[in-house]
């Protein structure tokens, strides 16, 4: 991928992506987490700086958030809440910020029900989930044992939330999305125009249409290649909505041999959708012999 970083903008929050786990360093496990998390961060106007993984040990941990906070404002921290000895996250972030661990009995009382609705004892190990940063604000998970929490340290704001997705998409939208989603002014937000080509190179693309992209210092400007597609991908200011949507219209008419989507439009599901309009449809195959 290439970009164009583009001239110095308005003050966007930054935002870092700390994810726990030796699952995800092996390689057993996809870190998921960090891709549908900045997704979301950039969807609300947070600039994403870094994503960094490390293993379930307290110093690595420590040194991860060390390592982002100089380049974000807000830290969101995946993995590490469990039960086991080795989740070590709350007890490592609550020694980076420079706070004891407090005991929250809510969360035992969460952690007591749901294996009270699955009819079983709870293990006197779950015990270990219901400690928090003394300052933290716990957040409970509709989605698990584990609550998660945020906390103010070292001028950073510091989510922490465990591993599995889909108790993350839940926390995401019951406690961290209502909280963050004002964050970034509505004029600092960038927009997004993308087109998808096929068959033509990056390099080729690229050169085709760099006279329209010339000195183009307010834009940020990229191409992906993952075959048989390559994007190009604008994302703009509102403050420049004007002449950014009357380049849009140049690179579309300079792009039309090759594209393929615009923006968010769905070919597939739009050639279901006029198909489905007909009672039956001939196939006539005359290349395949």
């Amino acid at each position: 991928m290439t970009t164009n970083p583009g001239s110095p903008v308005p003050s966007r929050n930054r935002a870092a992506v700390l994810a726990i786990g030796s699952e995800l360093l092996s390689g057993q496990t996809v870190n998921s987490n960090a891709s549908w998390i900045s997704t979301r961060l950039v969807d609300l106007g947070f600039e994403v700086v870094r994503h960094h993984v490390v293993d379930d040990i307290d110093i690595d941990i420590r040194s991860g958030l060390d390592s982002l906070a100089p380049v974000a404002d807000t830290l969101i921290v995946t993995g590490g809440l469990g039960p086991t000895s080795d989740d070590l996250t709350r007890q490592a972030v609550a020694m980076w910020c420079g706070l004891p661990l407090k005991y929250d009995d809510a969360s035992w009382q969460h952690i007591v029900e749901i294996f009270a609705r699955m009819q079983r004892s709870v293990p006197e190990t779950n015990k270990q989930q219901c400690y928090f940063p003394e300052t933290a604000r716990v957040l409970t998970n509709r989605a698990g044992t584990a609550n998660a929490f945020t906390v103010q340290a070292k001028s950073k704001e510091v989510w922490v939330l465990p591993g599995p997705p889909h108790e993350v998409s839940a926390i995401w939208e019951d406690h961290v999305h209502p909280t963050l989603r004002d964050r970034v002014p509505e004029p600092s937000r960038r927009r997004l125009l993308s087109w998808r080509t096929i068959g033509r190179g990056e390099s080729h693309l690229a050169e085709h249409i760099g006279p329209l992209l010339k000195d183009r210092k307010n834009l940020e400007i990229a191409y992906r290649a993952h075959a048989p597609f390559v994007e190009l991908k604008i994302r703009y200011l509102p403050a420049d909505q004007a002449s950014t949507l009357e380049l849009a219209e140049k690179i579309t008419a300079a792009l039309a041999p090759w594209l393929y989507e615009i923006n968010d439009q769905d070919v597939p599901s739009e050639l279901l959708e006029r198909m489905s309009r007909f009672k039956s449809i001939e196939v006539w195959d005359g290349v395949t012999q």
